[in-house]
């Protein structure tokens, strides 16, 4: 099966983000990004699998219980692709919501870079402690 972003997109947020057994994130970060993919939030530069899955880890580790939902329709492009989501407590409101843009070759993301669109309080307390100055 030829991997798109309508493919990827989604499974990096509910296979990597949402998924709390280290073992399973780690295979599915294997699995869905390229060795050396960049992943860009407002806390900085996250390159290769190690910083991603740390990224990650960090996340839930503030917010234990929150996931990550797809709020709309992927849109693809000639290997680019973006995808609204929002993050909160499972069946509760959003603590954020936002976009991801991913750009991907053979198959996998080679880069990621999430625009906030709305952030909470907590998400803002949590990011002045934990972004360098």
């Amino acid at each position: 099966m030829a991997r798109n972003l309508a493919y990827l997109l989604p499974e990096n947020l509910y296979r990597v983000f949402n998924e709390t057994d280290l073992d399973k994130r780690k295979a599915a970060i294997a699995d869905l990004w390229n060795e050396d993919g960049i992943f860009i939030d407002p806390l900085g530069v996250h390159q290769g699998h190690e910083k991603l899955n740390a990224a990650v880890t960090a996340l839930q580790h503030q917010f234990p219980g929150s996931v990550f939902r797809v709020t709309s329709p992927i849109q693809e492009n000639f290997g680019v692709g973006r995808d609204s989501w929002e993050y909160g407590p499972s069946g509760g409101a959003a603590l954020e919501k936002g976009i991801d843009v991913g750009r991907m070759k053979d198959g996998k993301l080679v880069a990621l870079y999430v625009f906030v669109d709305w952030i909470s309080k907590e998400i803002v307390d949590w990011i002045s402690k934990e972004k360098p100055d």
